[in-house]
């Protein structure tokens, strides 16, 4: 599985990261952006993507109630929209974000401890918030 991973870091081809909906989320909500904590910490150009089961979970939660929640849904909507989308096989939620990391190598960039857990036991590389606004890199160093 790691070289995967390393393969997504030769010099002349983009970093994919993959962002969840509690990052695209947390942008608009809270501040912690890990799309510039992702353009921060990892070396070349990186190249963002979103699963297309988060378009679904940002759609539902533009619908919710909460004018807070709807508003940041609706900003990371437009924000997503400017993004690759890579179609899942049926699955939901977190599994669709491990679908699609396994399938694309992709490091994830979550705020989701749960998901950031579940990664770590794969293998696979996170991008998380810590310490306030700033993003930390896990699994990926270990592959360069």
């Amino acid at each position: 599985m790691a070289a995967r991973w390393s393969r997504n870091c030769e010099l002349n081809r983009s970093i994919v990261v993959l962002l969840d909906t509690s990052s695209l989320m947390a942008i608009f909500q809270t501040g912690v952006d890990l799309v510039s904590a992702a353009k921060d910490l990892l070396p070349g150009r990186v190249r963002f993507i979103v699963a297309e089961d988060t378009l679904v979970e940002l759609r539902r939660l533009m619908k919710r109630k909460s004018p807070s929640v709807s508003k940041a849904a609706k900003a990371a909507m437009k924000f997503a929209e400017g993004l690759e989308v890579v179609k899942c096989q049926s699955k939901r939620g977190d599994a669709a974000i491990v679908e699609v990391a396994k399938k694309t190598g992709a490091i994830v960039a979550t705020t989701d401890r749960g998901l950031r857990k579940q990664l770590r036991d794969l293998g696979v590389p996170v991008i998380y918030p810590r310490k306030g606004k700033r993003g930390e890199i896990e699994g990926f160093h270990n592959l360069l």
